[in-house]
């Protein structure tokens, strides 16, 4: 006689991907968002694969799969590139929100839902997690002369936060908002010495979060914010610079 699963177990065996997969499906985002963009090199596998959190065999493969739909070129020797769009087997469909929001309308959401979600984080937080956030700012120190390695970087530290506070739906909502500042932040990132001020504010939200400090956790990712708005708003001064 057959024993109906449940439903849960079946939606797991349908939804489950391999790492593989969600590490291509990772980076084809970045692309896509306009993180990565065209002749870009990407990081290192070992620096990947530190940035990410997963084997280097798992970003190898992950690179194996873009390349094979065209979005990267792998060469001997040196670092995979992402390819233009014109030049791919396949077009991931494109989030047409993603230039829809202002950046200023981008930065009001990001001060209401953000600051919070770094005060639960700092309450509520695993050592494991606190661990990571410790990785990815040593990680970041090597990071300042490569704006766009720091950027991965950067996403995955404020997503480990925003999973730090325990409550998916605000976990959901925060990668979402996220996801909208990607391309003005790559260009927010080339202003002179916007790295390394990005680096400092990392510092002093990891340090209120390691004491448990909710009120200086929202009070340094506060800080860390309008200095990201107004380094956005002088990269779309200097683009616009004769």
């Amino acid at each position: 006689m057959t024993v109906d699963r449940p439903l849960s177990e079946v939606k797991v065996g349908l939804t489950k991907r391999t790492m593989r997969e969600q590490i291509a499906d990772k980076i084809t985002a970045m692309i896509v968002a306009g993180l990565l963009r065209p002749d870009d090199e990407l990081p290192s596998e070992r620096d990947l694969a530190v940035t990410l959190g997963v084997s280097r065999e798992t970003v190898r493969g992950a690179v194996q799969c873009l390349a094979a739909l065209g979005m990267v070129e792998i060469a001997q020797g040196s670092r995979s590139r992402v390819v233009d769009m014109a030049r791919w087997a396949k077009h991931p469909p494109r989030d047409a929100d993603i230039q829809r929001y202002t950046a200023l309308e981008v930065h009001n959401a990001r001060c209401l839902v953000e600051v919070a979600g770094a005060r639960t984080a700092a309450l509520s937080i695993t050592p494991s997690a606190l661990g990571r956030l410790h990785q990815l700012v040593q990680q970041q120190k090597t990071m300042v002369g490569d704006p766009v390695s720091f950027q991965i970087s950067d996403m995955e530290f404020h997503t480990t936060i925003y999973e730090a506070s325990s409550n998916r739906l605000l976990t959901a909502f925060l990668t979402d908002i996220y996801g909208y500042a990607l391309d003005m932040r790559r260009r927010a990132l080339l202003v002179p010495h916007a790295v390394q001020k990005s680096l400092k504010d990392h510092e002093a939200i990891l340090f209120a979060i390691d004491r448990g400090d909710a009120d200086g956790a929202a009070a340094a990712m506060s800080t860390h914010l309008a200095r990201v708005h107004r380094t956005t708003q002088a990269s779309r001064r200097l683009s616009a610079t004769p």
